[in-house]
């Protein structure tokens, strides 16, 4: 949660079956505590989190069902060494999403050829609830995605999802390595090619000038210029991820220690 200091929405950061089940399988062994008992407690953890967020403009808000801060809880994957980590405390905070059907936290299931065909099942079935939980990842493309940047097996292999879909490494300042620099509006793309460019609210020009729409004479025309206005924001969304890699990613300018921690 400190990473709130540094930057808001930066997800929880943490593999909770893998960091909770030696835990909790110490305390089962020693019969401090039920199953139940421990569902109960995963449950006031997920009702704890709904204590925290953010205020956000109604527009922002709208779109994500409220002033939520995105503290992502991730689940399944690998250990380490490249060995299954599902244990039962995977199927616990199943069980207590599905009991409670809350917003918040959102849960990120990372998935794999050695995931146990039971997890993907139980995951179907709370998903089957409507509540849109857990997001499944697939570690087959995160995984190399991650080690094209440059981290380390051993690290890429404890992956998180951080926010919505943010890979970060638990401990490790990597978090914009894989961000995103905005919201992309494809619809308002095609917008502006029925424009020349200008939006249909204060008619500014906000695009590059494409055809006079009253001049095409075939859907392909809508595509080429939906295409060129498309092009041009991609170009600047490209040149915001580079400014924010070379800012954040090598550290050169923004440092962050706590979000390293």
């Amino acid at each position: 949660m400190v990473g709130f200091i540094e930057e808001p929405q930066v997800g929880c950061g943490v593999r909770f079956d893998k960091v909770f089940y030696p835990f909790y399988k110490k305390d089962v062994e020693a019969g401090k505590i039920t199953r139940e008992e421990a569902q109960e407690l995963f449950e006031c953890v997920w009702i704890k989190f709904l204590e925290t967020g953010f205020l956000h403009p109604p527009i922002w808000s709208g779109s994500g069902g409220g002033g939520l801060g995105w503290q992502t809880v991730t689940i399944g994957g690998t250990t380490n060494e490249g060995g299954d980590v599902t244990n039962d405390v995977t199927y616990l905070v199943l069980d207590s999403v599905d009991a409670l059907k809350t917003l918040q936290p959102p849960l990120a299931l990372r998935w794999h050829s050695g995931t146990p065909r039971e997890l993907l099942l139980r995951a179907t079935e709370v998903l089957g609830t409507g509540i849109g939980q857990p997001a499944i990842f697939n570690d087959h493309f995160n995984i190399p995605r991650l080690m094209k940047l440059g981290v380390p097996l051993e690290d890429v292999r404890d992956y998180a999802i951080s926010t919505c879909m943010w890979p970060v490494i638990p401990g490790k300042n990597i978090v914009h390595r894989a961000s995103n620099t905005g919201p992309f509006m494809t619809l308002k793309c095609l917008e502006l090619a029925l424009n020349q460019g200008r939006g249909m609210g204060a008619g500014e020009q906000l695009g590059p000038e494409t055809k006079d729409p009253l001049t095409f004479s075939s859907i392909d025309e809508i595509v080429e210029a939906t295409m060129e206005q498309f092009m041009y924001f991609m170009r600047g969304e490209f040149c915001l991820g580079n400014l924010a890699n070379r800012l954040y990613d090598y550290e050169i300018y923004l440092q962050r220690p706590v979000l390293g921690c």
